[in-house]
């Protein structure tokens, strides 16, 4: 994983719920809903898919606008309170001004929430655009944060390109809806040569260093794309497609997640490689005492740490979807196309379920001695993240006798974080260790494709 920003998880949970309690968020809330149920239309050829980007990035515009504003209203409040403090104002009036503070800053905190849950609406079509190609989404994703369009001349200028494919008949996704696609404006599909197109959109002809930049980087990333070839934080990346399906827990976790909602909370075990708690957030609060809810906590955090067979085990940090609404990682599928059912994407998209799942490497290395494998787990000081970011590196080395040949493949940190979150059977890591080894290539780091049918298929 890849983070660009310093990362606290301990900050996570308490800041949702300041946002989720701000009226900013309960007033717009439902336009989450409802934008997220128009995507799951749309994907089954009931709604517009264009008329759901065009009011996706409309909504996106409004609530960036209305966190600017509160921006400056904070900037007004600061300079007020700093005033109030140099003439010696009353207390009372002091604390006032210290409370609006506050709700502006939860105000802040709240658009930031929903523009990032609507852009993981957005990335559920992008990733339904691009065929659930993991490789060309990570690539894609290989860029600094894009910020909301403004309102003005390019965000004009934009709207007419689109409006020039959707004449032709072009297939696209507008850019600016996702946090994946952060290369160019627009991704288009070429229907009769089966190829992706990054365009950018100019509002003028004129070419400036930056500009010339932004070509030679786009066309580097068009070439890649095509290639299967990575490029990612100068380490060379490339994509591979197995011959099986993914196999997850997914099914499993869905009725963990129905259990949820009629008792809770609920658990499931996988041996000692993988635990998964379920927490009906939203209901909890609702229902129980703080004392309650903190007995249904403890119950179901102690079955999940019993994945941790033996003293010496080496974990994954737990992983949340509360730590993926607070961040995005390019690593991870958005919720909106996990095959549960829809109302539990939802819940997990907005926090009313809190979901947390542990993984068990060490495990993960006995199960894989059981099937014949030779495990060495590096060491984790080694591969443990720095404070800015989870590296690419190797983090377990498995090896087979093949013939009279022993042949390795290495599984880098961040894949371990990938089959937490997507609830990957052992199998599915097995698999891929099998598709590297078969390769017999040079390259050292791979990302594994796995064809969408299934029961675990994506959608």
């Amino acid at each position: 994983m890849y983070y660009k920003t310093r990362i606290d998880p301990y900050k996570d949970v308490p800041l949702y719920a300041r946002v989720v309690s701000s009226s900013f968020y309960i007033r717009n809330r439902h336009i989450v809903e409802e934008l997220f149920y128009r995507s799951i239309q749309a994907n089954i050829g009931e709604y517009s898919l264009f008329e759901l980007q065009k009011e996706l990035l409309a909504t996106l515009i409004n609530v960036e606008q209305a966190r600017e504003k509160c921006l400056h209203d904070k900037g007004l409040c600061r300079k007020g309170l700093k005033r109030l403090g140099q003439k010696g104002a009353p207390r009372e009036r002091i604390k006032y001004v210290q409370d609006c503070l506050e709700t502006i800053q939860d105000y802040i905190d709240a658009a930031e929430w929903i523009v990032r849950q609507l852009r993981s609406i957005g990335d559920s079509i992008a990733w339904r655009f691009l065929k659930y190609d993991r490789s060309a989404l990570r690539l894609l994703a290989e860029h600094d944060y894009v910020q909301v369009p403004q309102v003005g001349r390019g965000l004009s200028t934009e709207i007419e390109a689109i409006q020039y494919l959707r004449e032709k008949g072009y297939s696209f996704i507008w850019n600016a809806i996702t946090n994946f696609l952060r290369v160019g404006d627009v991704t288009i599909f070429d229907e009769e040569n089966d190829k992706y197109w990054l365009m950018e959109v100019k509002t003028s002809l004129r070419q400036t260093n930056k500009t010339r930049r932004q070509s030679e980087y786009r066309g580097f990333m068009q070439e890649c794309l095509g290639s299967g070839l990575l490029d990612i934080k100068g380490v060379t990346i490339t994509k591979q497609i197995s011959d099986k399906p993914l196999l997850t827990y997914v099914k499993s976790v869905d009725s963990a997640i129905t259990e949820a909602n009629n008792e809770l909370v609920s658990s499931r075990l996988f041996g000692d490689y993988l635990s998964v708690g379920v927490f009906a957030l939203a209901k909890m609060l609702k229902e129980c005492s703080e004392t309650e809810r903190e007995n249904l906590q403890d119950e179901i955090l102690r079955r999940c740490l019993s994945v941790v067979r033996k003293k010496d085990d080496i974990t994954m940090p737990p992983m949340s979807n509360i730590f993926r609404m607070a961040h995005f990682i390019p690593n991870f599928a958005p919720y909106p196309i996990f095959p549960l059912d829809y109302d539990a994407r939802l819940k997990l998209l907005t926090g009313d379920l809190f979901l947390i799942s542990i993984l068990n490497v060490s495990g993960l290395a006995r199960w894989l001695i059981k099937r014949g494998w030779e495990v060495a787990i590096v060491d984790i000081h080694d591969s443990a993240p720095n404070h800015n970011e989870f590296e690419f590196r190797p983090f377990l080395k498995a090896f087979r006798n093949y013939g009279d040949y022993k042949k390795g493949a290495e599984i880098p940190l961040d894949a371990f974080s990938i089959a937490a979150v997507e609830f990957w059977m052992p199998e599915s890591i097995e698999n891929s260790l099998s598709k590297v080894i078969e390769l017999d290539s040079e390259a050292i780091f791979h990302i594994i494709n796995f064809p969408n049918y299934g029961k675990c298929a994506w959608d």
